[in-house]
């Protein structure tokens, strides 16, 4: 029996289509082992969002080159879309596939002869890709995705380069692919997409985002949903309306705001004011009690000046944001603002990196205080804590939690009483029938 190796990096969607080209494989007698085991075919999932997502692919395809030898690497992803030619330079790559051919990576390794390049032109495809997938291994979660690619032009992203044009799933589709994890006995799905918001059924553009959200919330044996990265754009009146009363969308919202300055802002091209930013999250915050708001913040764009940055920290500081991703300032080859004038040097970068980090460490701590003594449903992970032997489950709102209890336990959503929080965690106890 062959065996194959995968290794993802970056975001959810690339999980998913992870998930999907093991399937491929596996349907056709392939045998699924670790990264770090011998394999016949290792299979690289690349990232491209940043500077350090190139390196660390990098790293990850020189690895699995020395461990495979004569055996097949393969590298595909955003990154291979990018710049397919200088990954397959990389000595033992003998495969580069853009996003698109992903969904035939079984036909590519079968007539595998030598070094290839298969990376089609991706801007203009105008057909959501469809990879269909039927579980992860040991998750109690299911990531779904029902949209791919984004008609934005944020100055710093090369997203639209790696994954083309906004694209969306048909409705049709994605409800038998969620029947199909309901009846596998998933309890949680993730809705994926690079651009959620803009989710809409190519031949009935009245079906929505919040069209399918309604849906989902009427399919009775659906533990939870729970939304990936939506912009603040596509936060519309009705769609948080709805978040507000849901029993099954998760209190968890990731909202990027990459700066609280207007001049950065529109540089960076961002379809938003600073002030309504904060509005829309103030909102969020009001209208569903005990929501969990993370978000995405650049720090050293060109031209960021100390006060744009102090304006930034403020806001994180004051909004009702609980956790946020930093990203340094990483200039990618062929957008705008790899070119600007006054770019922010490397140590000035870092420097503002570590301050917000540090803050969102002290803010997440905060959020995990607020709700000591205070019952949370949390869904058990199908393996407990490696550290202590504990159960570990994520609440609806993202607290990760850590509990006593047997095996049978796992993949339910349970009550828990939070009674300890501290930087390194979060523990409670089962709350069973009748107590309070």
């Amino acid at each position: 029996m062959p065996m194959v190796a995968f290794y993802t990096l970056g975001c959810k969607l690339n999980q998913y289509e992870t998930e999907a080209m093991r399937g491929q494989l596996e349907e056709k007698g392939f045998h699924s082992v670790d990264f770090h085991q011998e394999a016949d075919v290792y299979v690289i999932n690349t990232c491209t969002v940043t500077h350090r997502s190139d390196v660390r692919s990098r790293q990850m395809i020189r690895r699995a080159a020395r461990r495979a030898g004569k055996r097949l690497v393969v590298v595909t992803g955003c990154y291979a879309q990018r710049a397919p030619q200088q990954l397959l330079k990389i000595p033992g790559v003998d495969l580069v596939l853009g996003n698109a051919e992903k969904a035939r990576l079984l036909e590519y390794v079968d007539r595998q002869r030598g070094q290839g390049v298969f990376v089609s032109r991706i801007e203009g495809q105008r057909d959501f890709p469809e990879m269909e997938v039927t579980g992860f291994a040991r998750h109690t979660r299911a990531f779904l995705k029902i949209q791919d690619g984004c008609d934005g032009h944020c100055t710093y992203c090369v997203v639209p380069m790696a994954r083309g044009r906004s694209r969306s799933r048909k409705f049709s589709v994605v409800a038998q692919q969620v029947k199909g994890f309901i009846q596998a006995g998933y309890r949680e799905l993730v809705l994926t997409g690079v651009n959620l918001g803009r989710y809409r059924d190519p031949q009935r553009p009245e079906v929505d985002l919040l069209y399918l959200l309604q849906w989902l919330e009427g399919q009775s044996d659906l533990g939870r949903v729970r939304l990936s990265s939506i912009e603040p754009t596509d936060l519309t009146d009705r769609l948080i309306d709805f978040l507000g009363y849901s029993k099954k969308v998760c209190r968890h919202l990731h909202i990027p705001m990459q700066s609280a300055d207007d001049q950065i802002l529109q540089a960076m091209n961002r379809p938003y004011r600073a002030v309504e930013y904060a509005h829309l999250i103030e909102r969020i915050a009001r209208e569903i009690p005990g929501v969990a708001i993370g978000t995405d913040v650049i720090v050293g764009f060109p031209g960021e000046t100390e006060k744009q940055f102090g304006a930034t920290r403020t806001m994180l500081q004051n909004l009702p944001i609980c956790r946020f991703h930093v990203f340094s300032f990483s200039g990618r080859e062929g957008t705008p603002a790899s070119t600007m004038s006054h770019q922010v040097s490397p140590e000035v970068r870092r420097h503002r990196s570590h301050v917000l980090r540090s803050l969102t460490r002290s803010k997440s701590l905060a959020f995990r205080r607020s709700f000591l003594g205070t019952q949370l449903t949390v869904l058990m992970e199908q393996r407990r804590d490696m550290a202590t032997g504990l159960l570990t489950g994520l609440s609806d709102n993202y607290i990760k939690v850590l509990t006593k209890g047997s095996d049978q336990m796992m993949n339910c959503l349970v009550p828990i009483k939070i009674q300890r929080v501290a930087k390194e965690g979060t523990w409670g106890r089962p709350i069973w029938a009748g107590e309070s």
